[in-house]
């Protein structure tokens, strides 16, 4: 499951950390979040100061009206279903779903208290390429877990006060970094290279050749709306991308018609290999009768 388009749907917070924990990693670091699974403050007091307490006052006062026993009763009735209930809730987080599962429901209203909220706009780019997980076999077919937040009862347990401090000093380190990117690279962005100073072409046009800035020109034309120019190019031949000597291994260089340098007053040679005419990149054999056992041995790179 994509995290990441997860974050993209409405309420679709608890899908994504079930997905993947770490594409929430970011902001609940830049918020100082430790990932701890606990309740609120404000539950704790409510079932401990609140319903508790109501439970006695309740079981006080039908001791009175009916009897000491059944106010007892009802006093330890009430306080077993209250008990009973929150540890019915904690076995809920256990319960693995795609959707709704109770322990991200929890983890994502923490989030929301301390104020972190991953979305799209907030994500660098290519995130859900880069983020890793687990990948498991079920009857021979793999399948990828990704890391998901329920995967938590056998992480060691650190301190609160030391998560913190990890957590401050990685939000610190994060703002005096380089920003990443949000957004996508504009239509053309891989045309867009600086020519260096007083030179005529870019650096890349120059040592490796016209197939550098492969779709210029169709690009200009599309943007302009009318023919470009010729990209011009130094005379002589581009330097080799490789230390390898390809042509002497026959491997074919610059099979774009359209990135070839055209020889003016070359001679057109007459010469052919079975049926095909041949062309700037085919190696005629050394013997017309030339077999294809022949020739694969020609073009062996032993």
């Amino acid at each position: 499951v994509n995290s990441v388009a997860g974050l993209m749907v409405k309420g679709g917070m608890d899908e994504a950390i079930s997905a993947n924990i770490m594409v929430v990693a970011h902001e609940a670091s830049r918020r100082g979040m430790p990932p701890i699974y606990r309740d609120s403050v404000l539950s704790t007091v409510f079932n401990w100061l609140v319903l508790l307490p109501c439970w006695i006052v309740l079981g006080i006062f039908i001791s009175q009206e009916i009897g000491q026993v059944q106010g007892l009763v009802t006093v330890l009735t009430l306080t077993m279903i209250q008990f009973g209930g929150r540890r019915f809730s904690r076995q809920q987080r256990r319960v693995i779903r795609h959707r709704d599962q109770r322990a991200m429901l929890d983890y994502a209203k923490r989030m929301k208290r301390f104020k972190v909220s991953p979305e799209r706009s907030n994500i660098p780019v290519g995130t859900h390429l880069l983020l890793s997980g687990m990948l498991v076999t079920v009857n021979g077919v793999v399948l990828d877990l990704g890391l998901p937040g329920w995967m938590s009862e056998r992480l060691p347990k650190d301190s609160e006060k030391s998560v913190k401090a990890r957590l401050k000093r990685q939000a610190k380190s994060m703002s005096k970094s380089r920003p990443p990117r949000l957004q996508p690279l504009g239509e053309g962005w891989w045309l867009k290279r600086p020519k260096e100073d007083g030179a005529d072409v870019p650096v890349l046009e120059r040592l490796i050749g016209a197939v550098a800035y492969r779709g210029r020109q169709q690009y200009i034309q599309k943007k302009t709306g009318r023919p470009g120019q010729p990209v011009s190019s130094r005379p002589g031949q581009p330097r080799s991308v490789s230390n390898v000597n390809l042509a002497q291994r026959g491997i074919p260089q610059n099979t774009r018609v359209s990135e070839r340098k055209q020889r003016l007053n070359s001679p057109v040679k007459d010469l052919r290999v079975g049926s095909k005419a041949i062309g700037p990149n085919v190696r005629p054999g050394l013997n017309p009768s030339v077999t294809k056992e022949s020739d694969d041995d020609l073009l062996s790179f032993d």
